[in-house]
């Protein structure tokens, strides 16, 4: 074929590879991730015992619970989903909660009510469940109660020894038996919402962190007050503990309210002894430490899921999947007419590349019958 024939051929040739290259597809790896959107509903979901629900903190919400229940409007978790944007809320406490009442209503309240299952309120499209239980478990309000001393020594004695008798804590032993029932929790809680993110919120400073008592404005007396604060940190690490070990953050809301104790002046105090003011039920946080509360729940709450939305984000795409390598051709046959026969292939736009290749080639035979140009040309 002489030079001119083969600068036709080129041109045809290179004619159908750029045509191949506008209809066939370079790859087939995965699409392209979408660009992000809007962020997705924040869906929140708060359970627990009277720590949580605030009771006599005025006015009660009977929005997901009876009036017996006690839940205030200014409870942690109403506080804590106002600051983290949430656009579904659902807050299931109740006073005198216990970790049973998480699987069975829980009722016998005080005006005859009945609270169902708080796990009810958990479901798959739930994005961050707070939970702030086992005190009732242990027993320790009532511990507290146990060793109230009005008059003190010498006609009343105090209260260490009857749980300590015999060299044997029985309220440690109470604190070990509950934490399994709280890991159990946790782990149904992760069954219902395999994609939330779960806190367990500890309990405020209710004594003085140094063990200092205050007896009479607080009746525990002094020989008693140090082996309650150690109980109640204790009680605290449990929590913390389980967190840990079931995949659930911890909040902790006892340092912030060191200096808070009941034994403090009202309106410094933020969890109340005997003396309620501001209003509470006696042994329990009132509306200053619920709104501490609120607020350390709510900045662990956003760490957290500002921590896992960086995470996300510096996870690098997927790489392309290359496509599979194919095979090599079989010798191509040849027809009666003597053109070569297109091979069969496959892929998306098969019939378009077949056109193209069955063009090029007629115009090569074509060519190739003309034969050379005529002299001088």
């Amino acid at each position: 074929m002489t030079g001119w024939g083969v600068r036709r051929i080129g041109a045809v040739v290179a004619m159908a590879v750029a045509l191949l290259a506008v209809v066939v597809p370079a790859g087939h790896g995965r699409p392209a991730p979408a660009a992000a959107g809007a962020p997705n509903d924040l869906v929140y979901v708060a359970m627990g015992d009277s720590y949580t629900s605030g009771p006599l903190v005025l006015p009660h919400d009977t929005t997901w619970v009876p009036q017996d229940c006690a839940q205030s409007y200014f409870n942690y978790p109403h506080l804590a989903a106002a600051a983290i944007g949430a656009t579904s809320f659902t807050d299931v406490s109740c006073g005198s909660a216990t970790i049973d009442n998480l699987y069975e209503t829980q009722d016998g309240l005080p005006t005859g009510g009945a609270n169902p299952p708080q796990l009810d309120a958990v479901g798959p499209d739930t994005d961050v469940v707070t939970l702030g239980m086992g005190g009732n478990d242990v027993g320790f309000v009532g511990l507290a109660l146990d060793c109230v001393r009005l008059l003190g020594p010498p006609l009343e004695q105090p209260c260490t020894p009857l749980f300590t008798a015999g060299g044997i804590d029985s309220v440690s032993a109470d604190i070990a038996e509950v934490g399994p029932e709280l890991g159990d929790a946790i782990e149904a809680i992760h069954a219902k919402a395999p994609g939330a993110e779960v806190f367990i919120v500890g309990y405020p400073a209710a004594l003085p962190d140094d063990g200092q008592a205050c007896w009479p404005y607080v009746p525990i007396l002094p020989a008693d007050m140090p082996y309650l604060v150690a109980k109640f940190k204790e009680m605290n690490a449990m929590l913390a503990e389980q967190a840990a070990a079931h995949d659930a953050t911890y909040v902790d809301v006892y340092t912030s309210g060191i200096g808070h104790d009941a034994c403090q002046i009202p309106l410094v105090a933020w969890v109340n002894g005997v003396v309620v003011v501001p209003p509470s039920f006696p042994a329990h946080p009132n509306q200053l430490g619920l709104a501490d509360s609120g607020r350390v729940v709510a900045a662990t709450i956003q760490q957290r899921l500002a921590a896992n939305a960086a995470a996300a984000a510096a996870v690098p795409a997927a790489a392309p999947v290359p496509a599979p390598a194919a095979a090599p051709p079989s010798a191509p046959a040849r027809g009666p007419d003597g053109i070569t026969a297109l091979p069969i292939t496959g892929g998306e736009q098969t019939p378009v590349a077949a056109l193209v290749v069955l063009l090029g080639a007629l115009a090569t035979v074509r060519l190739s019958r003309r034969g050379a140009p005529p002299a001088g040309r």
